[in-house]
């Protein structure tokens, strides 16, 4: 990816946003950050050195397997600001991916998400009156990204179901919609 236009998406259109996401709270090595994604290390290999060259990402200790790296701290509001741009926090919109969880606090979920490191991809969370809670999840982190939300949790011994938000009625449409289901009913 080129970074050559100030200002422009720096994480949009590639793996490296996923990248970005896996080492935005800490170091991992090429083997951590393939499991945080799923995916094997070869695969990201490539980016990451580019990320590297790009200065998105720092890398410490040895070269080869055993370096560490980290999104560069000048770059994490940057992420933010992408992952923010792409699906506004709270914001129920068409393609959107929810989590539908069943815990017994909002805690739960929390300290589930962040005892795995994996709490980026969720841009929102919504308390339903129970013990229900709708996550939002970012529409452009990878699918295994997701899972490994879904994973975690589960893991926490929290119930999970997924899903994807298909139609988004504002008042007006769905007094429409209602009126033209009127209409064929008679």
């Amino acid at each position: 990816m080129q970074l050559t236009k100030p200002g422009a998406p720096l994480f949009r259109g590639s793996r490296w946003l996923d990248i970005a996401v896996a080492l935005r709270d800490q170091p991992r090595t090429i083997t951590e950050c393939a499991h945080v994604l799923g995916v094997h290390s070869g695969v990201i290999y490539r980016q990451l050195h580019e990320m590297v060259a790009a200065q998105v990402l720092l890398a410490e200790g040895p070269e080869g397997r055993g370096a560490r790296f980290r999104l560069d701290p000048e770059h994490i509001e940057t992420l933010e600001d992408e992952l923010a741009a792409s699906q506004p926090p709270g914001q129920l919109r068409r393609d959107l991916p929810v989590l539908f969880a069943e815990a017994r606090s909002s805690l739960a979920v929390a300290q589930a998400l962040i005892a795995q490191d994996i709490a980026a991809p969720v841009i929102w969370v919504a308390q339903l009156d129970d013990d229900r809670l709708i996550l939002g999840i970012n529409a452009n982190v990878s699918t295994v990204l997701r899972a490994r939300v879904r994973a975690a949790l589960e893991a926490a011994g929290v119930r999970c179901s997924v899903g994807r938000v298909s139609e988004v009625f504002d008042g007006a449409e769905w007094q429409a919609y209602l009126a033209a289901v009127r209409d064929a009913a008679m």
